[in-house]
């Protein structure tokens, strides 16, 4: 592939362990106002997929370890009220 450091079989790709990548120094206002400025989470995804239930709960876990499972600030980030996030965890069996 162009523009990549290492060739890719393009029949074989291996799963990358999750990161967390600094954004620019200019951060966006949502994690700003939750105090992780500067810093995203990425949900890795196997080359067999996920279900759209099995990446929501990921992305409860991570915004929830990423707010110090502030329920307030991880609904923030993910732009659904708390009580939505509340019901959200429950359905997902994750501890409130």
């Amino acid at each position: 592939m162009p523009g990549t450091s290492q060739p890719v079989d393009a029949g074989h790709r291996q799963a990358q362990p999750p990161s967390y990548t600094p954004l620019s120094t200019n951060p966006s206002p949502q994690t700003d106002d939750v105090g992780i400025s500067g810093w995203i989470a990425a949900i890795p995804i196997p080359p067999s997929g996920l279900s759209l239930r099995d990446i929501e709960r990921e992305a409860l876990i991570l915004t929830m370890r990423l707010t110090g499972h502030n329920q307030s600030a991880a609904a923030r980030i993910l732009r659904i009220s708390r009580p939505t996030l509340a019901r959200k965890l429950r359905g997902h069996g994750l501890k409130l």
